[in-house]
C-alpha cells in the first residue's frame, strides 16, 4: 500500500443527560484527519489465447431499446426520423483473428 492524500472525518455526537429534572443537551465535536491509502491493483495477462469452448454472442431477439418520450430531442422540426439498420434474416459473419 502507498499511502496517498489525506482522508478527512467529522464526528458530531450530541448526548441528552438529565440532572435533578432539568435536561441538558451536549454536542461533541472530533474532527480526524487520516492518511487515505492507495489500493494495489494487479492484473495479468495471458501469455497465450485461453483454450477452450467460447460463449456465442446473440441479438437481442425481439427485446428493442427505445427512447422515452421525455429523452427525443426537440425541435421535432429539426431532426431526422431514421429506422434501425437490421440485416436480413438468415445473414452470417466470419471474424477471422491472427
Amino acid at each position: 500500500m502507498v499511502l496517498v492524500g489525506m482522508l478527512v472525518a467529522m464526528v458530531l455526537v450530541l448526548v441528552e443527560v438529565m440532572i435533578n429534572g432539568l435536561l441538558f443537551k451536549i454536542a461533541f465535536s472530533l474532527n480526524l484527519s487520516l492518511w487515505k491509502l492507495l489500493p494495489e491493483m494487479v492484473s495479468a495477462v495471458p501469455a497465450v489465447p485461453i483454450i477452450g469452448d467460447k460463449f456465442e454472442m446473440v441479438g437481442a431477439g425481439l427485446a428493442a431499446t427505445v427512447k422515452l418520450p421525455v429523452e427525443v430531442a426537440l425541435p421535432a422540426g429539426v431532426v431526422t426520423l431514421t429506422d434501425p439498420v437490421v440485416a436480413p434474416l438468415g445473414t452470417t459473419t466470419v471474424r477471422r483473428f491472427g
